[in-house]
């Protein structure tokens, strides 16, 4: 399926009745037809959102939407996007949110997101994201909100999130491999309000750090070593 001629039309004419955020999600759009999406938008300053969720992208339609300077939110979850994608979004200076959840990250190219000093919520759940790949979100100065859920993310990864980050007010850990050793230090972490620990392995030790923290407003444990 492309995208409606009518619509890229109205795009093209940066038709101010259209939502500033369009849905493109489940469409089967390949990157011929990012292409030409992006041709659309490239006078327009109208649009600043998309939802590409769940097509067929890949790096090469990442690589065209990456050359958007009017973007504030793009969602390209499930897209089979890696490496050559992610070097080119995270080269993107106006992309302050950005979906990539669900692709095929595995930490090598992750240095260039947190090197991106515009992004502030960025979500790569569901990929295949090691401690090691965690490592470089400790000097990050920009996140507020990161999600890091079904990866392969250990007791490290959570420490260097917990004792090294200063900005993050939000994170999301749930599915991975954090024990009481990562929550303790993650409980140390100076400007956390909201931590989802769900389905890790943290235990009494890790729960009592956890309830001295001072700035958590909300905290998910649910599904770990918990004991009445």
């Amino acid at each position: 399926m492309s995208i409606d001629s009518d619509i890229l039309k109205r795009i093209r004419a940066n038709d101010s009745s259209l939502p500033t955020t369009l849905d493109f999600h489940d469409q089967n759009l390949n990157a011929t037809d990012i292409k030409k999406l992006v041709e659309a938008l490239q006078n327009n300053d109208h649009v600043t959102g998309l939802d590409l969720n769940n097509n067929k992208i890949g790096n090469e339609g990442v690589i065209f939407l990456a050359q958007l300077n009017t973007l504030k939110s793009l969602s390209i979850s499930g897209n089979h996007v890696g490496e050559a994608g992610v070097l080119a979004v995270a080269n993107n200076k106006s992309i302050t949110s950005l979906d990539l959840s669900y692709n095929e990250i595995n930490g090598k190219e992750i240095a260039a997101l947190t090197a991106n000093l515009v992004l502030m919520h960025l979500n790569l759940a569901g990929n295949k994201i090691t401690s090691r790949g965690v490592s470089t979100f400790a000097d990050n100065i920009t996140l507020t909100s990161l999600n890091l859920a079904e990866n392969q993310i250990d007791d490290e990864g959570a420490i260097t999130l917990g004792e090294k980050n200063k900005t993050l007010r939000s994170l999301i850990l749930t599915r991975n491999q954090i024990s009481n050793r990562g929550a303790i230090a993650l409980a140390q972490h100076p400007k956390l309000t909201r931590l989802i620990l769900a389905y890790n392995k943290v235990s009494s030790d890790g729960t009592e750090a956890l309830a001295f923290n001072n700035t958590l407003m909300i905290l998910d444990l649910s599904y770990n070593k918990l004991t009445a």
